[in-house]
Protein backbone atom coordinates (compact mmCIF):
# COMPACT_ATOMS: atom_id res chain seq x y z
CA UNK A 1 0.00 0.00 0.00
CA UNK A 2 1.32 3.48 -0.65
CA UNK A 3 1.51 6.14 2.29
CA UNK A 4 -1.71 8.68 1.75
CA UNK A 5 -2.38 11.75 3.40
CA UNK A 6 -5.52 11.86 4.27
CA UNK A 7 -7.93 14.82 6.06
CA UNK A 8 -7.09 17.07 3.49
CA UNK A 9 -3.83 18.34 5.17
CA UNK A 10 0.06 17.15 5.38
CA UNK A 11 -0.35 16.34 9.15
CA UNK A 12 -2.17 13.07 8.96
CA UNK A 13 -1.04 10.25 7.39
CA UNK A 14 -1.80 6.62 7.03
CA UNK A 15 -0.17 3.21 5.32
CA UNK A 16 0.50 -0.47 6.09
CA UNK A 17 3.05 -1.03 9.03
CA UNK A 18 5.45 -2.40 6.66
CA UNK A 19 5.45 0.86 4.64
CA UNK A 20 8.43 3.25 5.24
CA UNK A 21 7.12 6.05 6.81
CA UNK A 22 8.19 9.40 5.39
CA UNK A 23 9.85 11.86 7.59
CA UNK A 24 11.42 14.68 4.49
CA UNK A 25 9.19 17.56 4.76
CA UNK A 26 6.78 16.25 7.14
CA UNK A 27 6.30 18.57 10.25
CA UNK A 28 6.73 17.50 13.76
CA UNK A 29 3.53 16.05 15.47
CA UNK A 30 2.25 14.84 12.52
CA UNK A 31 0.87 11.77 12.77
CA UNK A 32 0.80 7.90 10.78
CA UNK A 33 -1.95 5.30 11.58
CA UNK A 34 -1.61 1.78 10.32
CA UNK A 35 -3.93 0.60 8.78
CA UNK A 36 -3.33 -3.35 9.60
CA UNK A 37 -2.09 -2.94 13.02
CA UNK A 38 -4.23 0.24 14.44
CA UNK A 39 -1.23 1.48 15.74
CA UNK A 40 -0.99 5.10 15.95
CA UNK A 41 2.30 6.62 15.69
CA UNK A 42 3.55 10.60 15.83
CA UNK A 43 6.71 12.49 14.08
CA UNK A 44 9.15 13.64 16.70
CA UNK A 45 12.64 15.31 15.59
CA UNK A 46 12.16 13.06 12.21
CA UNK A 47 11.66 10.40 14.38
CA UNK A 48 8.63 8.39 14.22
CA UNK A 49 7.73 7.09 18.15
CA UNK A 50 4.11 5.14 18.77
CA UNK A 51 1.95 7.16 20.87
CA UNK A 52 1.07 4.56 23.62
CA UNK A 53 4.92 4.06 24.27
CA UNK A 54 6.30 4.99 27.85
CA UNK A 55 8.82 6.88 26.22
CA UNK A 56 5.93 9.43 24.66
CA UNK A 57 4.16 9.56 28.07
CA UNK A 58 7.70 10.65 29.17
CA UNK A 59 8.30 13.18 26.79
CA UNK A 60 4.74 14.71 26.93
CA UNK A 61 5.14 14.52 31.08
CA UNK A 62 8.84 16.25 30.81
CA UNK A 63 7.99 19.01 28.21
CA UNK A 64 10.02 17.48 25.74
CA UNK A 65 7.44 16.95 22.86
CA UNK A 66 6.04 20.02 21.54
CA UNK A 67 2.53 19.62 22.74
CA UNK A 68 0.85 21.17 25.71
CA UNK A 69 -1.21 19.58 27.75
CA UNK A 70 -4.35 21.54 29.49
CA UNK A 71 -7.70 20.70 30.35
CA UNK A 72 -9.99 19.84 33.23
CA UNK A 73 -8.91 16.28 35.64
CA UNK A 74 -11.81 13.81 34.27
CA UNK A 75 -10.09 11.06 36.62
CA UNK A 76 -7.13 11.31 38.97
CA UNK A 77 -6.68 7.37 40.55
CA UNK A 78 -3.56 6.22 42.15
CA UNK A 79 -3.37 2.62 43.23
CA UNK A 80 -7.02 1.95 42.00
CA UNK A 81 -8.23 -1.53 43.03
CA UNK A 82 -10.30 -2.78 39.93
CA UNK A 83 -12.59 -6.10 40.01
CA UNK A 84 -12.62 -7.88 36.88
CA UNK A 85 -15.07 -6.65 34.14
CA UNK A 86 -16.95 -3.80 36.26
CA UNK A 87 -17.09 -0.31 35.99
CA UNK A 88 -14.18 1.38 37.04
CA UNK A 89 -15.57 5.13 37.84
CA UNK A 90 -18.57 6.71 39.14
CA UNK A 91 -20.22 7.17 35.72
CA UNK A 92 -18.73 10.74 34.13
CA UNK A 93 -20.57 12.60 32.04
CA UNK A 94 -19.26 15.02 29.50
CA UNK A 95 -20.45 18.51 29.71
CA UNK A 96 -18.91 19.57 26.75
CA UNK A 97 -18.00 18.44 23.30
CA UNK A 98 -14.04 17.70 23.68
CA UNK A 99 -10.80 15.73 22.50
CA UNK A 100 -9.52 13.81 25.77
CA UNK A 101 -6.22 12.08 26.49
CA UNK A 102 -6.55 8.70 28.78
CA UNK A 103 -3.54 7.31 30.44
CA UNK A 104 -3.47 4.18 32.42
CA UNK A 105 -0.88 1.70 33.86
CA UNK A 106 -1.67 -1.29 35.64
CA UNK A 107 -0.02 -3.88 37.29
CA UNK A 108 -1.33 -6.66 35.57
CA UNK A 109 -2.05 -7.65 31.73
CA UNK A 110 -5.04 -7.20 30.24
CA UNK A 111 -8.08 -5.80 28.23
CA UNK A 112 -9.09 -2.14 28.91
CA UNK A 113 -12.31 -1.29 27.95
CA UNK A 114 -14.33 2.52 27.03
CA UNK A 115 -18.05 2.35 27.82
CA UNK A 116 -19.59 5.30 26.09
CA UNK A 117 -23.67 5.66 26.58
CA UNK A 118 -23.55 1.91 27.92
CA UNK A 119 -21.88 0.18 24.83
CA UNK A 120 -18.73 -1.69 25.74
CA UNK A 121 -15.92 -1.49 23.50
CA UNK A 122 -12.27 -2.69 23.75
CA UNK A 123 -9.39 0.09 23.74
CA UNK A 124 -5.91 -0.90 22.19
CA UNK A 125 -7.61 -2.92 19.20
CA UNK A 126 -8.69 -5.65 21.98
CA UNK A 127 -5.06 -6.74 22.44
CA UNK A 128 -4.06 -6.48 26.49
CA UNK A 129 -1.81 -4.08 28.14
CA UNK A 130 1.01 -4.71 29.18
CA UNK A 131 1.77 -4.74 33.23
CA UNK A 132 3.97 -2.48 34.14
CA UNK A 133 3.76 0.06 31.02
CA UNK A 134 2.16 3.23 30.14
CA UNK A 135 -0.61 3.75 27.87
CA UNK A 136 -2.13 6.57 26.13
CA UNK A 137 -5.27 6.79 24.51
CA UNK A 138 -6.94 9.52 22.71
CA UNK A 139 -10.97 9.97 23.87
CA UNK A 140 -13.76 12.29 21.67
CA UNK A 141 -15.57 13.09 24.46
CA UNK A 142 -19.63 13.95 23.46
CA UNK A 143 -21.52 16.42 25.50
CA UNK A 144 -24.20 14.21 28.03
CA UNK A 145 -22.46 11.23 27.07
CA UNK A 146 -21.12 8.76 29.69
CA UNK A 147 -18.25 7.27 30.02
CA UNK A 148 -17.32 4.51 32.53
CA UNK A 149 -13.68 2.08 31.80
CA UNK A 150 -13.67 -1.85 32.78
CA UNK A 151 -10.90 -4.26 32.78
CA UNK A 152 -10.50 -7.92 31.96
CA UNK A 153 -8.96 -8.84 35.15
CA UNK A 154 -8.69 -7.88 38.70
CA UNK A 155 -5.63 -4.95 39.64
CA UNK A 156 -4.24 -2.01 40.59
CA UNK A 157 -4.33 0.74 38.59
CA UNK A 158 -2.79 4.18 37.66
CA UNK A 159 -5.00 6.20 35.45
CA UNK A 160 -5.24 9.92 34.59
CA UNK A 161 -7.58 11.50 32.04
CA UNK A 162 -7.42 14.62 31.43
CA UNK A 163 -10.53 16.49 28.77
CA UNK A 164 -10.34 20.02 26.88
CA UNK A 165 -7.28 19.69 25.34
Amino acid sequence: MTVRVIRGDALHLHGLSTDTKPVNNIPDGSDYYETDTGVFWFLDVDTWVPKNSLETIRALLAGIVNAKLTGSLVLNETNKVTTANTDILTNYTSIVNTNSVLMVLTNTAGVLSLEVDGILGTLNSGTALDAGKWYAFDVLMTEGSVYNLQFSVNATMQIKWIGGI
